[in-house]
């Protein structure tokens, strides 16, 4: 008798950690979405070639750089 509620107390633990974590784990899968509205439109840089957001590049004439090295460099 005490080895069957011992089991039911675990099957009874085990199925609260799995609804638990149910209603946990979409929660965590917002965390790591981009902003809304961010989008995910990258840009060149002419010298190097690294993919950098529109944001962050430098420009000079039509020309977008990643960093002041290669805008000078160029």
């Amino acid at each position: 008798m005490l080895l069957l509620r011992f089991l039911l107390a675990i099957a009874a633990g085990y199925l609260i950690y799995r609804l638990v974590r149910r209603f946990i784990a979409p929660a965590n899968d917002t965390l790591n979405a981009p902003p809304a509205g961010s989008g995910s439109k990258l840009v060149r840089c002419e010298r190097c070639a690294t993919l950098i957001p529109p944001e962050n590049a430098l420009v000079r004439g039509d020309h977008l750089f990643c960093s002041e090295q290669c805008r000078t460099a160029s």
